[in-house]
Parts: structure tokens; C-alpha cells; sequence
């Protein structure tokens, strides 16, 4: 009963944690990535305004909402195996489990580290008119814009 009412105080605490350093967000004095649908490709005439530029607003809107969920995911999730790990108690099934849980939260998060490199690679050479300066890729847009004025 007491190992279970300590479980409970732990996870109060840490979601406790969790919203606290959400709320500057949630009070919006900081801001999430910019919205995932550029304005132009959200709009019912979006199939007739939305170009290659908002096709890669939207890849890099879509990449850079993925690594921040990614990153917070797994910052939740290396603070939930820290705390099974240290009120363990010796335990071996425990201890193993968080052991497994932080190595796999650390590959996943080397994983979506490095498919964000390929990807980001990829793009870079899909829209690189010599191959020279590859990055970054979503400069694309303001490149165009600037020779037009």
C-alpha cells in the first residue's frame, strides 16, 4: 500500500514538473514551432495557391513539430526511467526495466536524430540548384523572393 501511495506521489510530482515548465508555453510568453499548415495551403483555395515554397514551409513546419515532440517525449521519458531507477530499491526486475527504458529512449531518440539528417540532407540536394551550399534546404522561398524585388 505504501510502495503504491509513494508511485503516486512520484507521479503527481513529476507531472507536476512537466506542467510547470509547460506553462510559460501555455501562457503563451513563449510559443510552440509556427503552425504546421502554412496560410496559404490552409484555405479552401490552397489547391491553386499552394507552390513548391509551401510544400517545403510544410515539410520543415512538419520536421521541426516532430523533433520538438521527439525531444520532449523523450526528456518525460528519461526522467520516468531515472525516477524507477532510483526508487528501485534494489530491486533487479526494476532496475533492468528502467535500464531498458532509458537505453531504448536514448536509441530512439539517436533514430529520429539521424532521420532528421538524412531527410534534411535529402531535401537539400532535391532543391540545390549546383549542389554547392546545401544548406539549409527551406531557404528556397526567400532566395525566389529576393530575385523578384
Amino acid at each position: 500500500m505504501l510502495l503504491k501511495v509513494r508511485r503516486y506521489l512520484i507521479l503527481i510530482a513529476m507531472t507536476a514538473l512537466v506542467v510547470g515548465a509547460f506553462a510559460p508555453i501555455l501562457a503563451q510568453a513563449q510559443g510552440f514551432p509556427a503552425p504546421i499548415v502554412p496560410e496559404k495551403c490552409a484555405g479552401p483555395k490552397a489547391a491553386t495557391e499552394c507552390d513548391l515554397c509551401q510544400l517545403t514551409q510544410l515539410a520543415r513546419n512538419l520536421l521541426n513539430f516532430a523533433i520538438f515532440m521527439a525531444i520532449v517525449l523523450s526528456a518525460v521519458l528519461f526522467a520516468w526511467a531515472g525516477m524507477r531507477y532510483m526508487t528501485a530499491q534494489g530491486e533487479p526486475g526494476v532496475i533492468a526495466t528502467a535500464r531498458k527504458t532509458l537505453v531504448n529512449v536514448f536509441l530512439g531518440l539517436l533514430l529520429i536524430l539521424c532521420a532528421w539528417l538524412i531527410i534534411n540532407t535529402v531535401m537539400a540536394f532535391m532543391v540545390s540548384k549546383d549542389f554547392s551550399g546545401v544548406f539549409p534546404w527551406n531557404s528556397l522561398c526567400e532566395d525566389r523572393y529576393d530575385r523578384m524585388i
